[in-house]
């Protein structure tokens, strides 16, 4: 069968959410849709229930490989992928019946290299936390990068998207492997070379808050990885010279991306008070001025308060403040 979208699924330690998440693959209105299974060395039941699931399936690949993280796992899927376009689900996830029918026949009819859709998160017990819509428009890869800078409508995850695989092997793109954040980095480069980005007005991604994910136990290396993944965007904007024509919108993700890295150096020291240039993401923190930040159009006004009380080393005292009340 010429499959018209590959699906990965990268697994580690999901045997309490794995069915959930192939159920609504195999439930898809998309009848020529190839899944590709990424066993990343689960060490739960997680791989037996995954056999069980798809006997008998023709369209399921089942790959199984030593635990190298998000990043290594979803590389290899793309490596077995087929289909014309490609997308990645994560295994604690799932997605409405009706997701990738209708994103291929949206990015056929406008010719799109990528399309992605709204999500709704949620915790465990299905407890709605939090929905992000977006509207039916179409950007060219100008215009989509700037979106992605500002973080309005266009996110950097891997998923909630689909993919003209013909972008990853054209290009040379893969993810980073053995990092935290592994998605923004390559999501620039998709974002950059696409010819077409489409928004679709349909919340159709699932998107688990569970206790105890990764991306809730903060480490030096999330840090790190983040700060190195920020500055990474920079060299990349940098690199293809349009560093002047996305000055507003580099400005502002330079100065979300000092507030969350900060943000993270708290949670992961457990204290306010640390020396900011003790982080690696303190080069883009000396290079944005005062009136630059306050100026900005693209930044809300709570995210420049925040950089602007950061720089001015107020915010470390309210922070301290605060966690003093609270005791």
């Amino acid at each position: 069968m010429n499959y018209k979208i590959s699906v990965i699924v990268p697994v580690y330690n999901v045997e309490n959410y794995i069915k959930e998440c192939l159920d609504s693959l195999f439930s898809q209105t998309l009848e020529e849709l190839e899944i590709i299974i990424v066993n990343d060395g689960s060490k739960d039941n997680s791989l037996t229930i995954i056999e069980d699931l798809i006997k008998n399936k023709s369209n399921v690949k089942l790959i199984n490989k030593e635990n190298e993280g998000l990043g290594a796992a979803r590389n290899t899927g793309l490596n077995y992928a087929t289909g014309e376009y490609v997308a990645f689900i994560d295994s604690d996830d799932f997605v409405n019946i009706n997701m990738f029918k209708d994103m291929y026949n949206l990015a056929k009819r406008e010719s799109s290299d990528i399309v992605t859709c709204g999500n709704i998160r949620f915790y465990d017990g299905d407890i709605i936390k939090s929905k992000t819509s977006k509207e039916y428009k179409v950007y060219n890869s100008e215009e989509a990068l700037k979106l992605f800078l500002q973080k309005k409508i266009i996110e950097g995850f891997a998923v909630d998207k689909i993919y003209k695989k013909s972008l990853f092997i054209d290009n040379n793109i893969r993810y980073p492997e053995g990092k935290y954040y592994e998605d923004m980095e390559a999501t620039v480069r998709l974002l950059f070379y696409a010819n077409k980005i489409t928004t679709l007005n349909s919340e159709f991604y699932y998107y688990r808050q569970r206790a105890g994910a990764i991306t809730k136990v903060y480490n030096k290396k999330m840090i790190d990885d983040f700060n190195d993944t920020v500055i990474k965007v920079n060299e990349f904007i940098d690199e293809k010279e349009k560093v002047q024509a996305f000055k507003e919108e580099i400005d502002s993700y330079n100065i979300f991306a000092c507030n969350y890295s900060y943000f993270l150096y708290t949670k992961y020291l457990k204290k306010s008070f640390y020396n900011l240039r003790d982080n690696n993401i303190f080069t883009l923190y000396n290079k944005l001025g005062l009136l630059a930040a306050l100026s900005n159009k693209c930044s809300g006004n709570g995210e420049k308060i925040k950089f602007l009380l950061l720089k001015f080393k107020i915010l470390p005292l309210l922070i301290r403040i605060k966690e003093i009340k609270n005791k």
